[in-house]
């Protein structure tokens, strides 16, 4: 019953959620159903591996539904690995996130879908140079819950570090004459012209709040690790919280970052940071499109409401 019916089911969800979170923006199912896509990537893999007997020990004359789901794994791998890389030639042959306008797909979410069906094909053919199949008694469940964590923590990084840096390889390849800001701008978005306009409005010496390292901002402004490699020498502070617990203790002359986070979702929720109220000596505003300043002002209150430009700087 478990081999026939639940753990094909669990492949054809998996598929289905990874497919969602490409049309739809990554981490879109763990939103709505509170559980990641990759969860259920890391927790079918894991099944096969623990539950289902090798090929050799199966009857073929028993042929199910699951032997069915994973001939057609192999039949569509290669046509998913092909689809992936051809939007990923589309994508490296205009701007960054082309495909998402044109196609409305997402590619960091797309390169899980033929992961995924690459790591059934592989784990099946582990499980078939295996003496017999793993059963899940107690000194075996360490395992099998590594082996989840394992492959929902390695599809999570893989996919961001193989989709960045496909994109990033094919672009150099067909633009070899685009200046260095084209290529960074290509690979960072307006995350690099973010930093490109923080270093251009503060000091070596300058001492900047970077917002927290949680959604939406942990990818990107939240990152210090990645935002130091970028703002090198300046000192950077972060806090765990939302919050900037005391104000008051950062001295004048420190700037805080105006960011509204690098991943799409509800405004209500998380864009917009610092999410209080700041009495400043001046904010100076980014332009949307450059790395250029739109508007400064003098002694200016900061309001966590404030919604009227993406990103910038408040120096206090």
């Amino acid at each position: 019953m478990f081999r026939k019916y639940f753990l094909p089911l669990l492949i054809v969800l998996t598929f289905i959620f990874l497919v969602l979170d490409t049309f739809i923006y990554p981490g879109a199912v763990a939103k709505y159903l509170l559980i990641d896509s990759r969860f259920y990537f890391g927790l079918s893999l894991a099944l096969v591996l623990f539950f289902v007997p090798s090929k050799k020990e199966r009857d073929p004359k028993k042929y199910n539904l699951y032997d069915f789901i994973m001939s057609a794994n192999v039949v569509l791998l290669i046509p998913l690995w092909t689809a992936y890389l051809i939007f990923v030639g589309i994508e490296a042959g205009h701007f960054t996130n082309y495909v998402l306008a044109a196609y409305h797909i997402h590619l960091d979410g797309l390169i899980s879908i033929p992961l995924f069906s690459l790591s059934l094909f592989l784990t099946e053919k582990v499980k078939n140079s295996l003496p017999k199949v793993f059963l899940l008694k107690p000194k075996n469940l360490f395992y099998f819950v590594l082996v989840i964590l394992t492959a929902y923590f390695s599809v999570r990084n893989l996919a961001s570090s193989a989709n960045t840096a496909l994109n990033a390889d094919l672009y150099v390849f067909l633009h070899p004459t685009s200046s260095y800001e084209e290529k960074m701008y290509y690979q960072w978005g307006d995350f690099y012209r973010y930093m490109v306009f923080v270093k251009n409005n503060t000091l070596e010496n300058a001492k900047i709040v970077i917002p927290p390292e949680q959604e939406p901002w942990v990818a990107r402004t939240g990152d210090i690790q990645l935002v130091r490699a970028f703002l090198y020498p300046r000192q950077l502070i972060q806090y765990n919280g939302i919050s900037i617990p005391d104000l008051q203790s950062l001295g004048p002359g420190t700037y805080i970052m105006v960011s509204w986070g690098d991943r799409e979702c509800a405004a209500a929720d998380c864009h917009g940071w610092p999410k209080q109220t700041i009495v400043a000596r001046k904010i100076i505003y980014k332009d949307k499109n450059s790395s250029d300043v739109i508007e400064t002002k003098e002694n200016f209150i900061y309001k966590k409401d404030d919604y009227k430009y993406v990103y910038g700087l408040i120096k206090l």
